[in-house]
């Protein structure tokens, strides 16, 4: 056990190493989502935990709630995600879920259900690596039994510090 650790720290450690030969990217971003993972609407917060050379990770977390005569509901889609490119221009591919909770029709929820919405996207990002507005464009796979739909298209606007 004590060998796998040490084996995963210099692992760690060596890509950390590389991160810092290419641009750094900004690393944290906020943005408004519309269809996509967040299925209608979200803001989201972004961070960039890794970069090696061309290829960067990230985590996504983002909210959207509403409330009515009809329901109320919260949305909250989180993810994995990796960018490879150069400069400004990234093919992105993510990997997450979508956890909505509440009582609407819209969902088919009723009496405070909750569902989670496990999905695939591919898509473009255009990000700057020093900051400022950036645009993602996705497409994802929706994987649930009840309904299964590709491509559900996504445009996340967002700006990037």
């Amino acid at each position: 056990m004590k060998k796998i650790f040490v084996s995963l720290c210099f692992l760690l450690l060596s890509l950390c190493c590389l991160a810092q030969e290419g641009k750094i990217m900004a690393k944290n971003s906020l943005s408004a989502e519309i269809m996509g993972k967040s299925l209608f609407f979200t803001i989201n917060y972004d961070r960039i935990f890794l970069q090696a050379d061309d290829w960067k990770f990230s985590g996504r977390l983002g909210f959207f709630g509403s409330g009515g005569t009809d329901g109320s509901f919260i949305v909250l889609p989180m993810g994995i995600y990796a960018m490879y490119g150069k400069n400004k221009h990234h093919v992105e591919l993510g990997a997450g879920s979508t956890y909505i909770k509440g009582t609407t029709s819209a969902f088919g929820l009723s009496d405070n259900a909750s569902t989670n919405i496990p999905m695939l996207s591919v898509g473009y990002r255009l990000q700057k690596p020093e900051g400022g507005f950036f645009l993602s464009a996705t497409a994802s796979l929706i994987l649930r039994k009840e309904f299964f739909f590709f491509p559900w298209p996504g445009v996340n606007l967002g700006y990037s510090f």
